[in-house]
């Protein structure tokens, strides 16, 4: 939701807080999943 709705905040720091909660609370290769799937969707949005 913050990354596509919240133009106050950069979509990085989005990004980076989310992927720190995934290593902090999930498995060892959350972080890296949850990287993934937000680049995609930030890398779609920028597009439109």
């Amino acid at each position: 939701f913050e990354l596509a709705f919240e133009s106050d905040v950069p979509g990085r720091a989005t990004l980076n807080e989310a992927i720190e909660l995934a290593k902090r609370f999930g498995t060892e290769d959350s972080g890296k999943f949850v990287n993934g799937i937000l680049d995609r969707i930030a890398q779609d949005l920028e597009r439109v």
